[in-house]
């Protein structure tokens, strides 16, 4: 089973620069898109400063934003749990 975390804003530019991160991953769910990365079994979530998952309302909100933290090269998407993507 994969362990998962929260990360904040800082935790994630600090793992994109130092290119700590196997994989992200925009997740689409009722309502936007969050963020998920892989750190090698270790499965990290994006959230605010309150602790709750951040999420982008708009898919290019999220994409500018990682693009600004230098992760661009690749995105993959996962709307697999929305109810009309069954």
């Amino acid at each position: 089973m994969m362990t998962l975390i929260n990360i904040d804003h800082h935790t994630l530019a600090r793992l994109a620069n130092e290119r700590s991160m196997q994989d992200t991953v925009a997740v689409g769910q009722p309502g936007g898109w969050f963020v998920e990365v892989d750190l090698n079994g270790t499965k990290g979530r994006l959230v605010s400063r309150r602790g709750a998952v951040r999420v982008f309302s708009r898919f290019e909100t999220l994409a500018r934003y990682l693009k600004q933290l230098g992760i661009c090269l690749l995105y993959t998407s996962d709307a697999a749990d929305d109810m009309q993507c069954v």
